[in-house]
């Protein structure tokens, strides 16, 4: 046959406070509510208020507001090169690879195409071009 475990008083105590309305129920009135006192020197009964306890209050200060700086994307407008150049990345106007028998003045480099490129940087230069055959300056 099976034994049976006890229930520890502990615990049965804690169960019949709930059954009763609550543990802090059972043991005290509800905080502003008025109850009757009975006074040991009369036999009239007479009521009292419970206040409320002072509650301490702490201030916690509230962290910093989170400010980004607003991203603001200035765009400057590309000259007008007109026809025959272009804008490079530094916004100048430069002039197209040219077809010519020697390098023009002002040139650059010497395009595998034969043509001859005005660029002002390596990167890109004469990439319309099949690449560059050789720097001039």
């Amino acid at each position: 046959m099976p034994t049976r475990k006890s229930t520890p008083l502990w615990l049965s105590a804690i169960a019949a406070a709930v059954l009763v309305g609550g543990f802090v129920n059972a043991c005290s009135p509800d905080i502003g509510t008025t109850v009757p006192v009975t006074s040991t020197t009369t036999d009239a009964p007479t009521t009292t208020t419970i206040a409320p306890a002072p509650v301490p209050v702490t201030t916690i200060p509230a962290p910093p507001p989170v400010t980004e700086a607003p991203q603001v994307q200035v765009t400057q407008a590309a000259p007008d090169c007109g026809s025959g150049s272009y804008v490079n990345s530094d916004g100048q106007c430069v002039p197209d690879p040219v077809a010519a028998d020697s390098p023009p003045a002002g040139a650059t480099a010497k395009c595998n195409d034969g043509t001859y490129s005005f660029s002002k940087h390596h990167s890109g230069t004469c990439s319309g071009h099949h690449g560059v055959a050789e720097w001039l300056s």
